[in-house]
């Protein structure tokens, strides 16, 4: 009987960490799911679909629950923020010890709209910093150094080691104006 009692309890307990370990399963398996989504745009309201579902089901076997709409745009959202926001801030840290290059990559769409992309490299990797609309501001000099300058004021002159732009005339004038305000040896390519 003794034995019997201690069978059962030891079945309780292996039955508790299989379920708290199929819990962080389920956790870590939504978590990439939901990375899944955010990076490759995919609406969240896709979760509910039938289809999904069925490949859920497949996949994760018929027990397998995954994540709902309200979780991915809740409780997995935010996790992805805050680690997100952790990564830039170790990149920031490392901003402070090496310098980063302020990295940028514009582009005119079939309408004539110009965005320009800001992304910094450091030792640490490329992080994506902003984009800006700059149709109005990418037609003069001053407009390029104003908005490389706000950048540069953004991330921190101490920080900035060099600027990569694209190489024509009006970015190069743009770049003089930057290296004479600043007090860095920046590098306009």
């Amino acid at each position: 009987m003794a034995k019997r009692k201690v069978d059962e309890l030891d079945n309780t307990r292996s039955k508790g960490i299989e379920s708290s370990s199929n819990m962080d399963l389920r956790e870590n398996t939504c978590k990439q799911i939901a990375r899944f989504f955010y990076i490759n745009a995919i609406p969240l309201k896709l979760v509910e679909s039938e289809e999904f579902q069925k490949m859920c089901n497949h996949i994760g076997g018929p027990g397998f629950k995954p994540p709902t709409y309200d979780e991915l745009r809740g409780k997995y959202l935010k996790q992805e923020v805050a680690e997100v926001m952790e990564s830039i801030e170790e990149h920031k840290a490392t901003w402070k010890k090496t310098g980063c290059c302020i990295l940028i990559d514009d582009w005119t769409n079939s309408e004539g709209v110009t965005i320009c992309n800001f992304f910094l490299n450091s030792s640490k990797g490329t992080v994506f910093l902003k984009y800006v609309y700059a149709s109005d501001m990418c037609k003069t000099v001053d407009g390029i150094f104003k908005m490389i300058d706000d950048i540069v004021e953004e991330v921190g002159e101490e920080n900035v080691v060099q600027v990569d732009t694209r190489n024509e005339s009006n970015y190069k004038a743009a770049g003089k104006m930057l290296m004479e305000k600043r007090d860095f040896f920046g590098c306009l390519v």
